[in-house]
């Protein structure tokens, strides 16, 4: 095993044959860890990718960006029912990654925010395999999960002249779980509010934890919340658990996120978090 795979705890055929096989009771769903933002999460059979990075992403000179290779490549039969991006970066909405999980599996649908729909279907993607995420309009999905699309900062906000959001944080509720994706975002008080006024309370929440500062924008990478407020976000939202995200995969845009679990730790003790590892299955049963 060369060492940029040396940092997986489980990834190739045994990661797809886990999400595949696992039998789920409907007060449990699993996620996965596949790096960056990527997560997969599984509700009874339904199987969910969120931000998936399968492809490699390569500098002006042809050099990795990445700090390890994927677990597996997007040409995988991974059985993705549904594959959701939250905004157009490349280590959010992967152009190869995308069209690679479509050859392989037709049925998949990809759920985009609603201005990036044509840029799958100028990649070959069909517009029936593909839905327009817009802000607040639920998206009824197999398996009984239902799915609301929160507008997001990041690292403000931002909309298309059609007033749609082009960051997307998504809530899925699966039956009484309630799993918030925030993809990349700042802390602010509109989506604060909207996660305090969902009709159940937050079981898991994944946030971004790399932060940002003046040399990285210099260099054109947004950033998101740090760990510190990252603690915070998750005490303010009532999470049940908190998964941080976001601070392995793109070369000189990391994070520690011991430094997060030490916030946690020392702030708010009485909170749930968890450090996923790559590849790492976590299953969440609803108490």
């Amino acid at each position: 095993m060369d060492e940029m795979n040396k940092k997986w705890y489980c990834s190739g055929g045994s990661l797809i044959r886990q999400v595949a096989g696992w039998n789920l009771s409907p007060e449990e769903a699993a996620f996965w860890y596949i790096g960056q933002c990527g997560m997969i999460i599984k509700y009874g059979e339904t199987v969910c990718v969120v931000d998936p990075v399968l492809a490699p992403v390569k500098d002006d000179q042809g050099q990795s960006r990445k700090n390890f290779e994927a677990p597996f490549p997007p040409e995988a039969e991974l059985p993705a029912d549904y594959v959701l991006c939250t905004h157009d970066h490349l280590d959010h909405l992967n152009m190869d990654t995308l069209t690679g999980m479509y050859q392989a599996r037709k049925d998949t649908v990809f759920i985009v925010p609603a201005p990036y729909r044509e840029k799958l279907a100028a990649a070959g993607i069909p517009e029936k395999s593909v839905l327009g995420a817009r802000q607040d309009e639920e998206i009824v999905l197999k398996g009984g999960i239902r799915l609301l699309p929160l507008a997001v900062p990041h690292d403000s906000y931002a909309w298309d002249e059609e007033g749609n959001s082009l960051a997307l944080g998504y809530v899925f509720y699966c039956g009484e779980i309630v799993l918030f994706h925030g993809g990349d975002l700042v802390a602010a008080d509109p989506v604060i509010d909207s996660l305090r006024l969902l009709e159940k309370p937050i079981s898991v929440a994944f946030l971004p934890i790399n932060g940002r500062d003046w040399l990285r924008e210099a260099q054109g990478l947004v950033g998101n919340m740090n760990p510190q407020e990252a603690a915070h976000f998750a005490e303010c939202i009532g999470a049940d658990l908190t998964i941080p995200t976001h601070f392995d995969m793109m070369k000189g845009n990391g994070e520690d996120p011991l430094v997060f679990a030490g916030y946690m730790e020392r702030l708010y003790p009485e909170r749930r978090y968890h450090i996923l590892k790559l590849g790492e299955s976590y299953i969440y049963r609803q108490s």
